[in-house]
């Protein structure tokens, strides 16, 4: 496949997402239906963060209850904010919350994110590049409660971008995201894509990143996007 053909594929899905969410949000509005969800898009980038948590948490916790055969553990973790002057000691080392990085430990179940880094997310695409960055770490704890935890990258990242996907395709749907916020993520996955093939800590590139979220929304599937990404 050509270059060309490969961003007009890209393109094509983008473009059904958002038919798609346009639709859904058109029914059922954006006052967020989602079980209790809430979320004020003008309160600090901390809150916006620690909502989305908890708003995925409560998606992957009911995916498992009705796909208890993917899971081999628990998929819940706990989720911690550091602030621009504060500094926390992970299992997997020390945080800053000058430090522009988010990332899950394995090791203490725990999703960290830096005030630097959501902060830039937030200025670049808004609250749902905020909550974007939250679901795809919570992706890597997903993978490793089925039992993926030591993919090799880029596969590992775009299984987490793939799995970001997912929920933000069900949160679409219960209104507690627009399709502005849903476009805001694919852009912001995009951003953070990578050129650097030989590096241990590739990424994959902007497209891939980009499309994975959108595989993920459309399919939503933690064991179809298993089979897709673990020799990717």
């Amino acid at each position: 496949m050509t270059k060309a053909s490969n961003w007009l594929t890209t393109f094509v899905m983008l473009v059904a997402v958002v038919v798609a969410g346009y639709f859904v949000g058109s029914l059922i509005g954006n006052g967020g239906l989602g079980g209790g969800f809430v979320l004020d898009p003008n309160g600090s980038t901390e809150a916006v963060a620690t909502a989305a948590f908890e708003d995925i948490q409560e998606y992957w916790g009911d995916y498992a209850s009705d796909h208890p055969e993917q899971f081999a553990y628990d998929p819940s973790a706990e989720f911690v904010y550091v602030g621009t002057d504060e500094y926390v000691d992970s299992g997997c080392g020390a945080v800053y919350g000058t430090d522009y990085n988010a990332y899950y430990c394995n090791y203490d179940d725990t999703i960290y994110v830096t005030a630097t880094l959501a902060e830039d997310a937030r200025n670049q695409g808004g609250i749902g590049a905020v909550a974007y960055t939250v679901a795809h770490e919570y992706g890597h704890n997903i993978a490793s409660e089925v039992g993926a935890a030591w993919m090799d990258n880029p596969g590992a990242e775009l299984y987490a971008d793939y799995l970001g996907g997912a929920y933000f395709a069900d949160a679409v749907s219960d209104g507690d995201f627009t399709v502005s916020d849903s476009q805001g993520a694919t852009e912001w996955a995009g951003y953070l894509g990578d050129y650097e093939y030989y590096a241990a800590d590739h990424h994959g590139t902007p497209q891939e990143r980009e499309e994975a979220f959108v595989y993920g929304y459309q399919t939503g599937d933690v064991v179809v996007g298993l089979n897709l990404y673990w020799v990717f």
